[in-house]
């Protein structure tokens, strides 16, 4: 039997390469086989040996030539690129995971107080603390503490004194009058009849007031009697820690008096659950060191016993701004021997270049005609100066 072996081995592409280009050619690599020593060639110079069962024919240069075109014509069966690889073999493009770095470095954290006076930079510190009496809101901003008054005033609806209303409120069909209770839109007020009390629809004076030594009563009746205007059976604040009952004994009306200050933190107000004017929780006291122009008290009351601050030893805290000034002979504090002026043409400084070791001098600039101002071309201090 009579076998061929070619010395060229073509390496399949199929299995290992991609082509480069539609239309351009593949490329053959040509290798070498090494023999064993006992497999003769023909050569034209050696012959076989006579007991050799193979024939080994070397091919020339020329034959071993492969035309691209011959290589394409064998891909025609191959539908793509798996079929030249190995059973179970494949090319997944996802199975080419990169490299995880994590998140990349944003840098320090830079805080941010924009346009905020107090609450949180964005990095754990703090924009600015709020004086007593203020809280941060949302947006940075110190606002006033309000305190609802709707369990002191015992409401049940309506405004609750800090842009608010008060719970439970009134449900669709009713609407909150004057006693802060809930009525039927329905409600029509009649006073026919009547010369004081209820109208019939919560306004419990609707249809008027009787005079101090008169009560009114049930069907709208004024009429003499101790009870100072409080019907029979009734209460009512006579001020506010005065509560005052209407009691009738023996057919005479008969005023009982209870005075709330004589209980901790009492005073008289509406007690809901009674139904009644009692001796009431006194609301907690909301301490206000700002008046209504929006000027901030440096001293005096806060209006709940404490202070809005203390002014340096010897100085006066005048109403109604509440701003610490200096007094001669006092405390240097703040005030140097340069001086300041004050809004009502006085002038303040201080004794001694150490202000720990000088007291205040006061002078009335008016007195002299003069005006306090700052002295820029010779003493460079403040001085009661000739207006000009």
């Amino acid at each position: 039997m009579k076998t061929l072996i070619p010395l060229f081995v073509a390496l399949s592409f199929l299995a290992c390469s991609s082509y480069e280009k539609e239309d351009s050619p593949p490329k053959v690599e040509v290798v070498e086989v090494s023999l064993p020593e006992d497999v003769g060639v023909i050569d034209g110079s050696n012959t076989i040996p006579s007991d050799s069962d193979e024939i080994i024919e070397v091919l020339e240069p020329d034959a071993m030539a492969v035309e691209a075109e011959d290589v394409f014509e064998g891909l025609g069966g191959f539908d793509d690129l798996d079929q030249g690889l190995e059973d179970g073999s494949s090319i997944e493009g996802d199975s080419v995971v990169a490299e995880d770095k994590g998140m990349p470095d944003e840098g320090p954290c830079i805080p941010n107080c924009n346009g905020k006076v107090c609450g949180d930079d964005g990095c754990g510190g703090i924009c600015g603390y709020c004086q007593h009496g203020y809280a941060c809101n949302k947006d940075g901003q110190c606002v006033e503490i309000c305190v609802p008054d709707c369990q002191a005033k015992q409401k049940l609806c309506g405004p609750d004194g800090c842009g608010g209303e008060c719970p439970p409120g009134c449900d669709p069909g009713f609407e909150c009058r004057d006693d802060f209770r809930c009525h039927p839109l329905a409600c029509v007020p009649n006073c026919t009849g009547k010369e004081c009390g209820d109208d019939g629809c919560g306004n419990p004076t609707a249809c008027g007031e009787c005079a101090i030594t008169q009560s009114c009563t049930e069907d709208g009746r004024c009429v003499e009697g101790p009870c100072r205007g409080i019907p029979p059976g009734k209460t009512k604040c006579l001020d506010p820690f005065t509560v005052g009952i209407c009691v009738v004994q023996n057919g005479q009306q008969m005023l009982i008096t209870q005075d709330c200050s004589k209980l901790p933190d009492k005073i008289c107000g509406w007690d809901a659950f009674q139904g009644v004017y009692a001796c009431v929780d006194k609301p907690p006291c909301v301490p206000k060191c700002t008046l209504d122009d929006g000027t901030v008290k440096q001293c005096g009351d806060d209006g709940c016993g404490g202070s809005c601050g203390t002014c340096p030893f010897g100085w006066s805290c005048p109403g109604p701004k509440f701003q610490c000034r200096p007094v001669s002979g006092a405390e240097c504090g703040s005030i140097t021997n340069m001086g300041i002026c004050w809004e009502d043409n006085w002038l303040y400084y201080c004794s001694s270049e150490d202000p720990t070791k000088g007291t205040i001098v006061a002078e009335d600039c008016s007195k002299e005609n003069k005006v306090c101002a700052y002295d820029s071309e010779f003493t460079h201090q403040y001085q009661c100066m000739l207006k000009q």
